[in-house]
């Protein structure tokens, strides 16, 4: 199948929140990840019975079948920032814990750093930095100042729902650390 390009334009592009769900292998026996997958999978049987057919038609058109297929490879993220014209994206490591019982993320900081450091003039660092609070706010500040210091990263996640209510006074520390970065968060 020949692949469609979406015609250049002059503006800058960056995907703030491009997640990066890695090779799941190795967490496909955990019940929660299996329940999640089931859950994308079945979605789509609402969205395309549920929609009115010229808006559907309209939401399929140029998608290709590679699109619809799910990828843990970062060379299927740049074909497809490549096709709509997106520059950057900041990759971000898919944690969902609560799927492996807060065992394990799906893909690592370091994970996501490989791929980055291969690909650094399509992709920036954005560390996962969840969660703060479970496992100290002087853990989580240690690695916010190596991701900033040692890496150069200008752009963090914070996932409250693996950890606490983003407004809970203990995080503070972490918070004026950042501010004091002047990191996005």
């Amino acid at each position: 199948m020949s692949e469609k390009k979406l015609t250049k334009d002059k503006y800058f592009k960056i995907d703030p929140e491009c997640h990066l769900i890695g090779d799941m292998e190795h967490l496909n026996h955990f019940p929660g990840v299996q329940m999640w997958w089931r859950a994308i999978e079945h979605i789509m049987r609402p969205l395309i019975t549920g929609a009115p057919m010229p808006l559907m038609l309209k939401a399929l058109e140029g998608l290709e079948e590679w699109e619809a297929q799910k990828s843990g490879d970062p060379q299927t993220i740049i074909r497809t920032m490549d096709k709509y014209g997106v520059d950057i994206a900041c990759l971000l490591p898919e944690s969902m814990m609560d799927t492996t019982g807060f065992s394990s993320r799906w893909v690592s900081n370091g994970e996501m750093a490989k791929v980055v450091e291969t690909n650094p003039d399509r992709f920036m660092y954005q560390p996962n930095i969840s969660p703060i609070k479970q496992r100290g706010v002087k853990n989580a500040i240690w690695e916010l100042e190596y991701w900033v210091k040692e890496k150069r990263a200008k752009i963090f996640k914070y996932y409250s729902p693996e950890d606490t209510c983003m407004n809970d006074p203990e995080l503070w520390p972490f918070y004026e650390k950042a501010q004091e970065f002047g990191i996005v968060l």
